[in-house]
């Protein structure tokens, strides 16, 4: 959730996220706390999470420091606290970047059964766009700000899809629906494309390359002896999936991964078992819980905890790695 430029401050600099309360330095930085909510894409299964904060916040602060050894060009500066952590704040690309290395239950309800659980050596790449297009009038489609066609938290009205995915045919942008079934030939819009060339290449590098080292590390931290290992019987990790975005630092323009990178955006498969979404260290627990979980604030927190302070210390193995 790239949220750095804080473009909705309620008074200058400022704001507070559905995750995480932004504030703009004087200098150039953000400072980010986390909240300890946790969403879903739906309104209803937006809960708070006691102690979730520092354990999420530990996790951007592995993956950071991880891709940092490896000189990743990263808004992230350093954590300042238990939920708390120090960024340059950043103009944002509008484009969500999805790189999946195992294509899961979610990808294969809209692009086929038989890509469930198939193995990409190449990973297969997924750009969304952050904004909706106001379909209402298909004669006269608009782009517009998700935040303002939703009137804040509101619901998306009907016609509009919001951070649609963007396949790329001869140099234009096809435009389909996120969540629906995949249907090459029926693209809800037609457009030039809303990003530059450049950029767009230039993000996707990005993307790709911290996929990369954080696939490659994930899975050594599963192959190698340790006592995170001994203690929990695990015998292989693997990174299937995660989600990014870059934006321009202010301070210089540079394109930098300028996003926050915990369980929320990844999934993990623990032996192999990428059969079970409840078995992923990643927020798929949470999306599944039934009601009676949701809204029991105890049993929650168990859910949750027990998921997110198991990544929190696969990714901390992160920093032994040789």
């Amino acid at each position: 959730m790239g949220i750095w430029n804080a473009t909705r401050a309620k008074r200058p600099g400022v704001y507070n996220g559905s995750v995480f309360a932004v504030r703009i330095r004087p200098d150039g930085t953000a400072v980010m706390a986390d909240s300890g909510w946790m969403s879903a894409g739906d309104k209803a299964k937006y809960r708070f999470v006691a102690g979730l904060a520092p354990v999420r916040t530990a996790h951007n602060d592995h993956v950071m420091q991880h891709l940092k050894r490896y000189d990743m060009p990263l808004a992230y500066r350093q954590r300042m606290n238990a939920t708390t952590f120090v960024c340059d704040a950043c103009d944002m690309t509008k484009l969500e970047l999805v790189v999946r290395g195992r294509t899961l239950e979610g990808y294969a309800k809209l692009f086929g059964p038989e890509t469930a659980g198939k193995y990409h050596v190449e990973p297969i790449e997924q750009a969304y766009y952050k904004g909706a297009l106001d379909m209402r009038d298909p004669a006269k489609p608009v782009w517009a700000d998700t935040h303002d066609i939703k009137h804040g938290e509101g619901e998306t009205p009907a016609g509009v899809y919001t951070d649609p995915l963007i396949i790329v045919v001869d140099g234009m942008w096809h435009v389909h629906a996120a969540g629906q079934p995949f249907d090459a030939v029926k693209p809800l819009h037609v457009c030039a494309p809303l990003v530059g060339q450049a950029e767009w290449k230039e993000a996707w590098a990005l993307a790709r390359r911290a996929f990369g080292l954080l696939r490659a590390g994930i899975e050594q931290v599963g192959n190698r002896p340790s006592a995170l290992k001994r203690r929990t019987g695990i015998r292989s990790l693997e990174l299937a999936d995660f989600k990014v975005e870059v934006g321009r630092r202010k301070s210089d323009g540079k394109l930098v991964i300028a996003d926050v990178l915990n369980l929320d955006s990844m999934r993990i498969i623990v032996d192999g078992n990428w059969q079970d979404p409840m078995a992923y260290l990643s927020k798929d627990p949470y999306r599944k819980a039934p009601p009676n979980v949701l809204d029991n604030p105890a049993k929650l927190a168990e859910l949750v905890l027990n998921t997110y302070m198991l990544g929190r210390d696969v990714l901390a193995e992160l920093k032994n790695l040789p």
